[in-house]
């Protein structure tokens, strides 16, 4: 709750300035002396609305259209990533995926993709996985990425992190975004491909980022250095986090927002 008074406190001024006007115009309306408490109480409502009014757009905003230094289409949304038909998902360089505890954590993004479309047949995503990897040897690199289909879904599989955390490079987030990033330009298929917000707690890597609004923002980040060296293309991309994550989300989200 807290956080939402904070976004609507930031945004107070903002509204204030749209309803300015109407404010304006009571103001200067003639009223009988008798009723001048009404024209009172008219401008202290909307004095009000300028906080109420922000304060319900960040407890029920769903989408936003966000703003980037290049030609990539960004949107956000609250919500669930496997409703989307087309999304990704991380893995590390072993393409493992079965939530065993050992190498996948059952409650990480990946082990609640295999429990939810391959519970009891991991064997089976695993040869969906071995078609498109072919000869290719593990460990793979840092941000290979390779794409199957299944359940009217197409699903990226993303290589974000090795099995041992201590053997991460420092610069394996950036390798592996901008491989996903690579990877999604050349295929110029043009459709938006639903992401979550990569590195946060996810039990995969240890990604150093301290809260879901670092997560945003590191991969905002990496998306405006992707366009930087990529100006002349661009990539489609909906970024989903949950709702429950709203109230962390909801003001930093806004300030890359186009409205």
């Amino acid at each position: 709750m807290m956080s939402y008074i904070k976004y609507a406190c930031s945004q107070y001024f903002t509204w204030l300035g749209y309803i300015a006007t109407i404010i304006g115009l009571v103001a200067v309306v003639p009223f009988d002396e008798k009723y001048n408490y009404i024209a009172l109480l008219i401008v202290i409502a909307f004095f009000a609305l300028a906080f109420i009014i922000p304060f319900i757009i960040a407890m029920v905003r769903r989408n936003f259209k966000l703003i980037t230094v290049g030609k990539s289409d960004i949107s956000f949304e609250f919500g669930d990533l496997f409703e989307e038909k087309c999304f990704v998902i991380t893995t590390n360089r072993h393409y493992d995926v079965n939530p065993t505890g050992e190498w996948i954590a059952p409650d990480s993004l990946l082990g609640i993709y295999v429990n939810r479309y391959f519970l009891n047949d991991t064997e089976r995503l695993e040869s969906l996985i071995s078609a498109e990897l072919g000869s290719s040897v593990a460990p793979h690199e840092y941000g290979k990425t390779i794409k199957i289909q299944h359940d009217d879904k197409k699903v990226y599989l993303l290589v974000f992190t090795d099995r041992k955390k201590t053997k991460q490079p420092k610069d394996f987030y950036e390798k592996s975004l901008q491989g996903l990033f690579e990877t999604i330009v050349n295929e110029n298929h043009g459709e938006t491909i639903a992401v979550p917000l990569i590195g946060d707690n996810n039990n995969l890597s240890d990604s150093g980022f301290d809260s879901s609004a670092m997560t945003f923002k590191c991969l905002m980040a990496m998306i405006n250095s992707f366009d930087t060296r990529h100006q002349r293309s661009g990539i489609k991309l909906k970024i989903v986090a949950l709702p429950k994550k709203r109230a962390e989300l909801i003001k930093v989200v806004h300030s890359y927002s186009k409205s």
